[in-house]
């Protein structure tokens, strides 16, 4: 259960960040999203430990339970990575497709292209036509 992996105040947060993504995807598509973290990104400079990604993790986790609309891929992937951001994390977000059948689907990862809360095969079954901030950055 992510509520016993998560504290209380990182699940209120992640709540409060969840809403704020949700709201931004509603109103402006995705363009606002990945400004957003650009910006959040940009000092970014602290490789996670791994308890410390599990953590926040389970804190979106939670978060998606408790919130009222269902929570997808895009809008998890970019709640962590702005959270991350602003821990100053190096983490990125990550947009991949495949085009037969069409399937596109978003998540996190660390510098070193581990996968976030996800399954690792995704990175090579997809092609990725986009990652926030760009590899190098």
């Amino acid at each position: 259960s992510p509520f016993k992996q998560a504290r209380t105040w990182e699940i209120i947060k992640a709540c409060i960040q969840l809403a704020k993504v949700h709201r931004m995807i509603k109103r402006s598509g995705i363009k606002e999203l990945l400004e957003k973290i650009k910006n959040s990104s940009k000092s970014s400079s602290y490789q996670p430990t791994d308890l410390e990604i599990s953590q926040l993790a389970a804190a979106i986790d939670a978060a998606s339970l408790l919130y009222p609309q269902k929570t997808l891929c895009l809008a998890w992937a970019a709640t962590f990575a702005l959270m991350a951001g602003k821990k100053k994390w190096l983490c990125s977000f990550v947009i991949g497709i495949q085009t037969n059948p069409f399937y596109a689907h978003a998540w996190a990862e660390t510098a070193d292209g581990t996968v976030i809360n996800d399954d690792p095969a995704i990175r090579e079954t997809l092609s990725m036509i986009l990652r926030e901030p760009h590899k190098g950055n």
